[in-house]
């Protein structure tokens, strides 16, 4: 009873949607996207995981290629003023002198939230 209190409410007449369903070409598409969907090897949720694990690696690439930078860097420091590279890395001081560490708060901030 509710089928056809809704089919009668339906803009159009049941006949015309059940020859375009029943259609040769409406069944083979429909066959076909199912099986792209569910069962293909390329499978639409497989191609999601792959972008998702793609722009994943991206981001990592762009992260190591940062730390390189930042050790190139500290290997030109190194190669340029030894002295001022260990005692700013390694907080190494000559006898007698007095040492002062001041940190900085905005870099600490950084490094928590990485």
């Amino acid at each position: 009873m509710q089928v056809k209190s809704i089919l009668e409410k339906w803009p159009f007449p049941p006949v015309k949607w059940r020859k375009l369903l029943l259609n040769k070409y409406s069944i083979t598409l429909l066959a076909f996207l199912v099986w792209m969907i569910f069962f293909d090897q390329s499978r639409v949720t497989r191609q999601w995981m792959l972008s998702e694990t793609v722009s994943n690696l991206e981001q990592e690439k762009e992260d190591y290629r940062g730390r390189i930078d930042q050790v190139k860097g500290d290997i030109y420091d190194l190669e340029r003023n030894k002295e001022k590279f260990a005692r700013e890395k390694y907080f190494l001081h000559q006898k007698g002198e007095e040492v002062f560490i001041m940190k900085d708060e905005q870099k600490k901030e950084k490094t928590q939230i990485q």
